[in-house]
């Protein structure tokens, strides 16, 4: 079992090399709306397995511009299931929130 304390690391190494090639979808707000839905999509995998975990990681870009990066992770085997990359102008006072002072955030 993966040591809980090394998980955000492990996530943001396996993140970047998962999101390099993947496409982005660009919009004005970034709403938490749409990653909620996006992670109900995907409900029946994480409830397989206890070592499967939902992460958002919050990037304020040099543009001003923010990137949410969102997956899917697999907390034993260290890897990235499925993810998707949203850049956008701002974001929600919800992803805010949610986020405040932190840049990655799991939901299990």
């Amino acid at each position: 079992m993966v040591d809980p304390i090394i998980t955000p690391a492990l996530i943001a190494f396996a993140a970047t090399a998962f999101f390099i090639c993947l496409a982005v979808a660009v919009v004005a707000v970034i709403i938490f709306k749409i990653i909620r839905t996006w992670f109900e999509s995907r409900r029946k995998l994480v409830e397989s397995d206890k070592n499967i975990v939902g992460f958002t990681l919050k990037e304020k870009l040099e543009v001003g511009d923010y990137a949410v990066y969102q997956g899917i992770f697999n907390r034993q085997e260290g890897g990235i299931l499925d993810g998707q990359k949203i850049q956008g102008r701002q974001i929600d006072r919800e992803l805010e929130e949610i986020h405040r002072d932190k840049e990655l955030v799991i939901y299990s």
